[in-house]
């Protein structure tokens, strides 16, 4: 059900969930430390899912989705922006880097190390990645730095 997905309670039976789910999205204002958090995700999301850094600032179908879901309150972040998340991403991850490589050598597994460019429209990244396969035989893969230049 509509209404319990979207977590909206209409007791009015005049007043659609509509309109009582934009109501809420007017009142939830986004504070700059909300706005900063949307673009770490959608460095993380970008990243993820191997879409290019200019997609934010590019892709006007995507643009007009984040507009209608945030009814404006958040802009995509530009492509610098996303390379100093990513930046910000690659450092956060350090640590469980670390915990990840001290198990695999514990159990036995020599990971391999990897350098790597990504580059688009004017945003270029040096990373290295480091690979191994784990005691469940599936393969790990972890960007233990990135730089941009």
């Amino acid at each position: 059900e509509l209404k319990g997905y979207l977590n909206v309670e209409v007791s009015d039976p005049g007043v659609s969930i509509g309109d009582s789910f934009q109501r809420t999205l007017k009142a939830a204002a986004f504070s700059d430390a909300r706005k900063a958090e949307c673009d770490l995700a959608c460095a993380r999301w970008l990243v993820k899912s191997a879409r290019p850094v200019s997609l934010p600032e590019t892709d006007e179908p995507f643009r007009n989705m984040i507009s209608i879901l945030t009814r404006d309150a958040w802009k995509p972040p530009n492509r610098r922006n996303v390379a100093d998340n990513i930046l910000k991403l690659s450092t956060s991850g350090q640590v469980r880097v670390q915990v990840w490589f001290s198990n695999m050598v514990m159990d036995g597994v020599k990971p391999s190390m990897a350098g790597d460019i990504w580059s688009h429209k004017g945003c270029s990244l040096m990373g290295i990645c480091m690979y191994g396969i784990n005691s469940n035989w599936v393969l790990d893969e972890w960007l233990v730095a990135a730089t941009p230049f």
